[in-house]
């Protein structure tokens, strides 16, 4: 027979345990799931079904029907203990609970202990009027060592959740939630562990059955926690370290209201005081400065709060304590549950080093315009993989005066200023990218056309660089205006065709010179010897008496007409046709002119090896020496006359000095004889020098570069 109270005490088990199954729906179908929530769902189920087996054991009508609840649901109350203590352990975040012994090593006591609880084990009930079917103070041992081990285990639990909240001490909600969590389990455990252990199994006094009642206070901290302090909140449900300990990018989490609730390993590993500001205004802590926060709230955490998707958002992030900045791209996306939103993901790639790197590209373009200013090139990076060119705006604006800046990077801008004579290096730079670039340099002269129609002439250099497998990649190079330089070129190409024909028209001059004093010497001197013997021959033809005497006389003047003609020959072989060396052949000149009783003549030979002499450079000696005595012959009246040919560290001196009249360079430099000696010197490269003075002799000059010598080598 049930007494008032009893039924009243009832009526306090169901309540609770409705309570708890609300909680539990609440908790499985109306939050985002996750392995933590889940446990505590399933610790509440069990609490519910504790509450359950407790509300119907004491309303029980027999004891048989008392022993037979108890043995279809204890393993409510058993259960609590395995399934508080591994929420707490995962609620705080313990590494041992991702241990792989972790979980058989907490349910498996308790399963064993279950087994042999439900397993002819038999308990020793007694009725009592106040409370109803109460556990007898001679109960058994399985049923003393079951109770003592869910009291120490769910204690054991509260330590860990007053740990934690010790730990987070710094971050109000997430302390509170830990201290309501504690609370609702401290008092039931420590009601069980006074009223159904120690009094009971210790005391040997009736037990109290009151702890299923007393869980009614822990629903009610669980109420609160989830809804004053975000137990469970969204943060928890992104918690998840095995996922995120080898992620390479910055994961945070944060609050609609802007407040930083989770970052992953990683983002604490760049950014260390993130785990000690947690539950901290998300925009202060990662930009200390105030107008990029609200830049910040205003383009990334207000739209995402409202549920858009903000992407790609550059933000430099500055650590309150100081240290290098870290560039980062943002990608912020509203998390939502039942279409509301529960928080903010940022996912943050660092791309701090990119940054660095188009900063140093920055920098680089900018060194390009400067070298452009100084060399007035136009800097030019072509990038092999992309297709895209560069050149430099200052580069191209000088080559092009009133051409757009804007169409440096622009292909078909480039070919419309090609020359059309020059479309040829559109093509064949084409050839060398599908050959791979062969060359690691490349070099090309063209023209190019400005608005007004004049012609610049460029020499475009550019180097090739290749990737690692050998691979082009890019070319990078600068083109030189030297309009200025060819103009230079074609004004010094046409001097030097007029020196060319200058010098014809000498060498023309000098042959006909040459041929003219010939025809002098034969008609002035030979053919009047030749017409005395003539004269002498008809002479003997006519004479009454002997002849002999006219004979003899003709043949003279004949031997001397003869040697007449072999000195004009000797003048006009070269040595080299006569089988003479150079000294021989100038010896021969030389005594000539002295036996002539015109003047003295030295001839020095000073280390010179004849054999480094090519031909037509001992003929042009020859010549000018030949020359030279035929011009002081004929104007200077010298008493001695020295001739020096020798080797020097330059190359070949040929010296003709005479002690003669003299005369004005000034004035008598552009004679046929002097023109004649300056031509022949220049077919070898050669200078000539004249010193001279009236009254004060001359002295005649030229020399021969080395390159001759090493010609003939």
């Amino acid at each position: 027979m049930k007494t008032t109270a009893s039924l009243l005490y009832t009526l306090l088990s169901y309540g609770p345990a409705l309570f708890n199954i609300a909680i539990a729906v609440y908790l499985f179908f109306f939050r985002p799931p996750n392995r933590t929530l889940r446990l505590f769902g399933y610790f509440v189920l069990a609490l519910a079904v504790w509450q359950v087996q407790d509300a119907l054991f004491l309303s029980a009508a027999t004891l048989e029907e008392a022993n037979r609840l108890d043995n279809l649901l204890c393993i409510g109350w058993i259960a609590t203990a395995p399934l508080g203590f591994h929420f707490a352990c995962r609620y705080a975040g313990l590494r041992i609970a991702d241990h792989r012994f972790f979980v058989p090593a907490v349910y498996l006591p308790f399963a064993i202990g279950y087994r042999v609880y439900i397993s002819g084990h038999q308990t020793l009930y007694r009725y009592s009027a106040t409370w109803g079917w109460v556990t007898a103070p001679e109960t058994g041992l399985v049923d003393a060592l079951l109770r003592t081990a869910v009291s120490i285990v769910t204690l054991a639990a509260v330590v860990v959740i007053v740990r934690y909240a010790y730990q987070v001490r710094h971050d109000r909600e997430r302390k509170l939630q830990a201290f309501f969590v504690a609370l609702g389990i401290l008092l039931p455990a420590l009601g069980g562990l006074l009223f159904q252990v120690l009094l009971p199994i210790v005391l040997r006094q009736e037990e109290i059955p009151v702890t299923a009642r007393m869980l009614t206070l822990f629903s009610l901290a669980v109420l609160v926690s989830l809804r004053r302090y975000r137990l469970f909140d969204i943060a928890e449900s992104v918690n998840v370290e095995e996922l995120l300990q080898h992620l390479t990018s910055i994961v945070l989490v944060a609050a609609p209201d802007g407040r930083l609730l989770y970052g992953n390993p990683y983002a604490q590993e760049r950014l260390p005081w993130i785990a000690r500001r947690m539950g901290c205004p998300l925009p202060e802590e990662l930009l200390p400065d105030a107008d990029a926060a609200q830049r910040f709230r205003a383009t990334v955490l207000a739209p995402a709060a409202a549920g858009e998707s903000v992407r790609h958002v550059p933000v430099r992030l500055q650590p309150p304590a100081g240290g290098p900045a870290i560039d980062v791209l943002l990608t912020a996306d509203p998390i939502l549950y039942h279409g509301r939103p529960q928080g903010i993901l940022l996912v943050a790639s660092d791309v701090t080093e990119q940054v660095q790197l188009l900063e140093e590209l920055q920098k680089s373009k900018e060194r390009y315009d400067l070298v452009s200013r100084v060399t007035n090139d136009m800097v030019w990076d072509w990038d092999l993989r992309t297709g895209s060119i560069y050149r430099n705006r200052e580069g191209w604006r000088r080559l092009f005066h009133d051409v757009p800046e804007s169409a440096a990077s622009d292909l078909n801008a480039w070919k419309q200023r090609l020359h059309p004579d020059d479309h040829w290096t559109l093509y064949y730079m084409e050839e060398q990218r599908a050959k791979g670039f062969p060359d690691d340099f490349i070099e090309l002269e063209f023209r190019v056309l400005r608005d007004d129609g004049s012609v610049v002439h460029l020499l475009d250099r550019g180097y090739v660089l290749r990737d690692a497998a050998g691979t082009a990649v890019r070319i990078i190079g600068a083109a030189q205006d030297i309009t200025a330089r060819k103009e230079t070129e074609r004004l010094l190409q046409e001097a030097e065709q007029r020196r060319h024909q200058e010098l014809t028209d000498a060498m023309v001059e000098g042959q006909e010179n040459e041929r003219r004093l010939i025809g002098a010497e034969l008609h002035d001197n030979v053919n009047q010897i030749l017409t005395s013997a003539a004269l002498y021959l008809n002479l003997a033809r006519s004479a009454d008496g002997p002849a002999a005497g006219f004979l003899d006389r003709s043949a003279a003047i004949i031997r001397k007409a003869m040697q007449e003609v072999r000195k004009l020959s000797h003048t006009l072989i070269p040595p080299s046709l006569s089988g003479e060396t150079l000294e021989e052949a100038l010896r021969h000149l030389l005594d000539a002119a002295e036996q002539a009783g015109a003047f003295r003549v030295q001839l020095s030979f000073r280390d010179l090896n004849e054999a480094e002499l090519p031909q037509k450079l001992k003929l042009t000696v020859y010549r000018i020496v030949q020359e030279q005595l035929n011009n002081i012959v004929h104007h200077a009246r010298a008493r001695q006359v020295r001739v020096f040919l020798g080797r020097t560290e330059e190359g070949v001196l040929l010296r003709v000095q005479d002690d003669g009249v003299g005369f004005d360079p000034a004035r008598h430099s552009t004679g046929v004889g002097l023109k004649n000696i300056g031509t022949r010197a220049l077919l070898h490269h050669g200078s000539v020098r004249i010193d001279a003075s009236p009254g004060g002799g001359c002295r005649l000059e030229v020399r021969f570069p080395l390159s001759v010598l090493e010609a003939a080598g």
